[in-house]
């Protein structure tokens, strides 16, 4: 990871829990190193074990600053020049920066979609981005050649088969290339396991032991 911690508030992600233990105020939440120190960093592993790829986890590697961004891009290009996959937000997906990412050896990111239906993703899951932001990155990174992942969800309170078919639509509209699939699962302290009890889809005093279970969703 080069950067930590998440600034929204989805209501399936454990980032709204440590959010609360650690106090949205701190300062702390939000945090990443400083560019040199992040090249420095992935220049160690490169030479030290032959690194040929990385997989960065930040939740969303598009999220800081356009200067910044330009910053890392020209040293790690420079520096480190080994192609990378990563996740980032719909939302902070710019030309721009898509661009910038393809210079930097960017082969790969994975988008989270969660439901093609605007309202769930809205009101339930509370993300900010809607069909159309979706659809935008997506084109922008397919354009630019760099292969695009979706992360979907099966089994969130109030979806219906409608609403799930619109999942698969927009992995349709939007060309996604590697859709992928997982069933909710309602981990403790998260704001979605408290909807899905207070609207009686899952009984309070139960436990689930179900495991979570992910396939590829063919949409051709």
């Amino acid at each position: 990871m080069i950067f930590w911690g998440c600034p929204n508030n989805c209501t399936f992600c454990i980032n709204r829990a440590y959010r609360k233990i650690y106090g949205k105020n701190s300062g702390k939440f939000l945090r990443s190193y400083s560019v040199n120190r992040i090249i420095k960093e992935l220049s160690y592993l490169v030479n030290k074990w032959n690194i040929t790829l990385f997989h960065f986890h930040d939740e969303d590697f598009c999220l800081k600053p356009i200067t910044y961004f330009k910053k890392l891009v020209e040293k790690y290009k420079a520096e480190v020049n080994t192609p990378f996959v990563c996740m980032a937000n719909a939302k902070n997906i710019t030309p721009q920066k898509v661009k910038l990412l393809k210079d930097m050896g960017c082969v790969s990111i994975s988008i989270g979609i969660e439901t093609g239906n605007d309202h769930l993703r809205k009101n339930i899951l509370k993300r900010n981005e809607n069909k159309e932001d979706i659809i935008r990155a997506v084109h922008l990174l397919n354009d630019a050649g760099i292969r695009t992942s979706s992360f979907n969800m099966l089994g969130i309170p109030f979806e219906t088969r409608s609403t799930f078919m619109e999942t698969v639509a927009i992995n349709k509209e939007s060309e996604i290339q590697y859709p992928n699939i997982v069933f909710f699962y309602p981990l403790e302290n998260t704001e979605l396991r408290e909807i899905s009890i207070k609207n009686n889809f899952l009984n309070n005093q139960s436990e689930a032991r179900v495991p979570v279970l992910n396939f590829n969703l063919v949409v051709g």
